[in-house]
């Protein structure tokens, strides 16, 4: 379904919305062609996400959630992704994860993934962050063409949640 982004609306979620997000998780796992693609997460983790610092952005399509990035600002290195990076000088830095985004499949193709991590970056420089990470499967080649076109650097690959990852940076 192709759309004008004016035909969208966008919205910080909070905790009401958190089944909403649960329901387009379980509908886009649901269409995955491997669970390897996309990292599950609890409600409890998206009810966190819904907390400030972090920012949790919906958009609607006529009442209908379709799509969902989320900027991460982790309290430990349990999901602190900057002291994975190899070769990048990060001190004195505070960063903070592009955690998340989900797109419902029908709405693909409207650069809703870029539109979110433009929103989401911006919403990191108010909060005085200066370094985004994110993570992404390398079976994804729509993510990691979105990052690159994002301005996401990749700098390696590792082992994160169980998966193989391709760890992506930028400097904001």
């Amino acid at each position: 379904m192709k759309l004008n982004l004016e035909e969208l609306t966008f919205l910080s979620l909070k905790n009401e919305y958190v089944d909403e997000i649960l329901s387009l998780q379980a509908r886009i796992f649901h269409a995955l062609p491997s669970p390897e693609l996309l990292r599950k997460n609890s409600a409890e983790m998206f009810l966190e996400c819904t907390e400030s610092p972090n920012d949790t952005l919906g958009v609607f399509h006529e009442d209908r959630l379709c799509a969902v990035g989320i900027l991460y600002v982790p309290k430990d290195e349990t999901e602190d992704l900057s002291h994975l990076l190899l070769d990048v000088a990060i001190e004195k830095m505070r960063s903070a994860n592009y955690k998340l985004c989900m797109v419902d499949v029908e709405y693909r193709g409207n650069g809703l993934q870029i539109e979110l991590g433009k929103r989401l970056e911006q919403r990191a420089k108010e909060k005085k962050i200066d370094l985004l990470c994110a993570t992404v499967s390398p079976l994804n080649e729509y993510s990691l063409k979105n990052m690159q076109s994002l301005g996401y650097v990749r700098n390696r690959t590792l082992q994160k949640y169980g998966m193989t990852r391709e760890l992506f940076y930028k400097f904001i």
